[in-house]
C-alpha cells in the first residue's frame, strides 16, 4: 500500500509488515493497529527517539519487539543499512527508489544503482512518479527483461511521468517510453 508518505508492505503468510514513516501519522497508526492484530512489525524511521517510543508502545501492548531501522535514506550508508536489514529478514530482492538519483537494487549476490534519466528541466509534477516507476518495473519484468534493464525502463517511465501534471494522466504511452529510451 502506498500513501502520501508511507509504504506498507505485507507478507500475509508470515504476518510480517514493513512500514516507512511509522513514527507519525498514518504509518504510526498502521504500525500500532497491525501489531495489535498479531503482525510482526518492521519499520524505517529517521528519528531514533520517536522510533524508541513506538517500539516501547508496541512492546507494552503486544509483548512483541518490532524491528526498527534508523535511516534517512539520504546516504549510501543508510541505503545499504536498510537494504541489509531487509535481506537479513528473508526479502529476496530489494529496490529503493532514489528520486532524481535513480534506483538502488540489492539481493544476496549483487547490488547496484541504476541512474535516473535527466529530465530535471522538464519536471512539472512528481506526484505519480513512484506509481509510474512501479508500473514500468512490472511491465519490464513481465516482458522478460533482466533486473537492470527493468529498472532502467522503470526509471524512464517514472521520469517521463514527472514531466506531466497529474497521476493517471501523467503515465506515458509506450511509444513515448520507447522513443525516450
Amino acid at each position: 500500500i502506498k500513501t502520501e508518505r508511507n509504504f506498507i508492505v505485507f507478507d500475509i503468510k508470515g504476518k510480517n509488515v514493513l512500514i516507512t514513516g511509522a513514527t507519525s501519522g498514518i504509518g504510526r497508526a498502521a504500525a500500532l493497529s497491525l501489531s495489535n492484530m498479531g503482525a510482526n512489525i518492521s519499520f524505517i524511521a529517521r528519528n531514533s527517539e520517536k522510533a524508541d517510543k513506538l517500539c516501547k508502545e508496541i512492546f507494552d501492548n503486544t509483548d512483541k519487539r518490532p524491528n526498527s531501522i534508523i535511516a534517512d535514506m539520504s546516504s549510501q550508508e543508510d541505503i545499504k543499512k536498510a537494504t541489509n536489514h531487509l535481506l537479513d529478514r528473508g526479502i529476496k530482492n530489494v529496490i529503493i527508489t532514489l528520486g532524481d538519483k535513480g534506483a538502488y537494487f540489492a539481493n544476496k549476490s549483487e547490488s547496484f544503482t541504476v541512474n535516473a534519466f535527466d529530465v530535471a528541466d522538464r519536471v512539472v509534477d512528481t506526484t505519480g512518479a513512484g506509481d509510474a516507476f512501479n508500473a514500468g518495473l512490472a511491465v519490464a519484468l513481465t516482458e522478460g527483461k533482466g533486473i537492470k534493464k527493468a529498472i532502467q525502463f522503470a526509471n524512464a517511465v517514472g521520469g517521463l511521468s514527472a514531466t506531466k501534471i497529474g497521476t493517471a494522466k501523467s503515465m506515458p504511452l509506450r511509444s513515448e517510453i520507447d522513443n525516450f529510451l
